[in-house]
């Protein structure tokens, strides 16, 4: 993917959580604060499966470039 596609993807993807966040606020409770919320961002990324394991000699690979880059 070149760079241009990889920021594309990158916004869209924050954008559309981002929405769909700011669509529930009202609905949250007045006692979250910053530790709730940033649990339910968490959530919100796992449920759009972000979260999701990858196979595990590319999980391997990902986690060595992320180190080898300190990205």
């Amino acid at each position: 993917m070149k760079a241009e596609e990889k920021a594309h993807f990158v916004r869209d993807l924050i954008g559309s959580i981002s929405k769909t966040i700011q669509m529930r606020l009202k609905d949250m409770p007045e006692e979250w604060d910053g530790i709730e919320l940033r649990q339910y961002i968490a959530d919100q990324f796992c449920d759009l499966g972000v979260g999701r394991p990858m196979q595990k000699g590319r999980h391997k690979a990902y986690k060595n470039t992320v180190i080898t880059r300190n990205l």
